[in-house]
């Protein structure tokens, strides 16, 4: 007896403990007591019993397939560059580089224009054109499926959203070899810089680091990005001495950039960025998945503002769920989550019939694997499992990310986004999958785990995109 009361003081203890902190938060102790086996009495497990060739299993992080790289590499020269847009005075780079990015990414085979000012006036973070902004509030309107939407738009909340995105990669001091791999094999990257600007017109001060005649800038010093523009190509020869500090500079190369100051800027909207400046991507971004607007019909969510912090144990491993009650007759399809470090493990599980925390530990496995990037990826599920109207059921993971003592990305007020809704779910934490604390109540933030879901109606008759 005094055992059993002893481990559910400390349990209880344990699950006080845990922390919501901003990316890189480290602690020192563990106590996340490891994987538990779990109780299954749900129908979904049936369905894996008769079909189990529906779960996903991977054992190992995936290799990264590196194709061979040229040595210079340009979307000028193959019909994926979009119109140059010019942002004026506005502090709105970032939106306009990551709808460049994903322009870029459906060229050439889509041709699209997306609104920028959509972007800027529809997202969840309360910004106009006047506020500055930064590459994963972008993302997080789009994950969320409040854009894109073409241009020209009337200003009117009913526009239609032409795509689906449902994943990217967040690049944190990335090589030169990941920016072009990046470039070659899915679209342009969006990547901050510090560009030295003059007050009114946003014309670079060209005795410093800019060569206007070369259309060429390299920063040497050592101040914060300001800036976000699209690097759409590369020349790994591009002379060192083409740029106005040149001779300083420990090696020849430099990233092709689109730029959002109009035609007029550079070359045609475009300039060159030298491999040796010393701001450039100190984080970046790319679209990996990018679907037609009918790949699900539903997307179950409360995290509109994406992963502003994070949360854990102290260990790199912890569970988080959400809970969601089915709108209609649905398909539970595909989930979809952050990982906030490379090369992460995951385990996703089912629960059909939600009835308070303690049922989150009779779930079903869906699916496992790995992910070695950085950024927000959507699983498919192989296999549809059914959902009837008015149904509360919930979506549990199991992840592992190595290096990170707060793994699990939450939705929370900070000091740059202190507006944040959290009284819009129902997300759980746990530290060993068995007992779970509600997120909302005790923490004040949402969980980042999206559910995507396809009419049951529609899968009989097929889908029509």
């Amino acid at each position: 007896m005094f055992q059993r009361r002893f481990y559910i003081i400390m349990t209880a203890v344990l699950l006080l403990s845990a922390i919501v902190c901003s990316t890189g938060y480290t602690r020192a102790e563990t106590v996340v007591r490891g994987y538990a086996p779990v109780s299954i009495s749900d129908k979904w497990q049936k369905l894996i019993d008769e079909d189990p060739g529906r779960v996903l299993l991977t054992d190992e992080i995936p290799g990264v397939e590196k194709p061979e790289l040229p040595v210079r590499f340009s979307y000028m020269e193959n019909g994926r560059i979009p119109e140059i847009l010019d942002q004026g005075n506005s502090g709105s780079c970032w939106a306009y580089a990551a709808l460049t990015a994903l322009e870029t990414t459906l060229l050439p085979e889509e041709e699209h224009t997306f609104s920028r000012a959509h972007l800027l006036q529809k997202n969840s973070f309360g910004t106009d054109e006047e506020t500055g902004g930064e590459a994963t509030m972008a993302l997080s309107y789009l994950l969320a499926w409040q854009g894109p939407v073409e241009e020209p738009w009337n200003g009117s909340d009913s526009a239609r959203i032409a795509k689906h995105v449902q994943g990217a990669v967040i690049l944190e001091d990335p090589s030169i070899d990941e920016i072009q791999n990046a470039v070659y094999q899915y679209g342009g990257v969006e990547a901050s810089v510090y560009l030295v600007m003059s007050d009114g017109d946003h014309l670079i001060e060209v005795d410093h680091y800019y060569n206007e005649e070369k259309e060429a800038y390299c920063y040497t010093g050592d101040r914060r990005v300001n800036h976000d523009v699209v690097i759409i190509g590369w020349d790994d020869e591009y002379s060192r001495m083409n740029f106005v500090n040149g001779d300083i500079l420990p090696r020849d190369g430099a990233f092709l950039c689109m730029n959002s100051w109009g035609e007029d800027f550079g070359l045609n909207g475009t300039f060159w960025i030298s491999y040796c400046d010393a701001a450039l991507a100190s984080r970046a971004m790319y679209f990996s998945d990018v679907e037609s607007r009918g790949n699900y019909d539903h997307i179950y969510q409360t995290d509109l503002c994406g992963a502003t912090a994070n949360a854990g144990y102290g260990s790199d491993t912890a569970y988080f769920a959400n809970v969601y009650t089915a709108g209609s007759d649905e398909l539970l399809s595909a989930i979809g989550f952050y990982t906030l470090g490379k090369n992460s493990t995951y385990e996703v599980y089912g629960v059909q019939n939600f009835n308070g925390a303690a049922s989150l530990e009779d779930r079903v496995l869906l699916a496992s694997g790995a992910l070695p990037d950085e950024g927000f990826f959507t699983i498919p599920l192989e296999g549809k499992y059914p959902l009837n109207e008015g149904d509360t059921f919930a979506v549990v993971v199991r992840l592992t990310t190595p290096g990170l003592s707060c793994p699990v990305a939450v939705e929370k007020s900070t000091k740059d986004i202190p507006n944040v809704k959290t009284d819009d779910g129902e997300g759980y934490l746990s530290n060993d999958g068995i007992y779970f604390r509600n997120t909302e109540n005790q923490s004040g933030c949402n969980i980042c785990l999206k559910v995507y879901t396809t009419d049951q109606e529609t899968n009989k008759r097929g889908r029509i995109n």
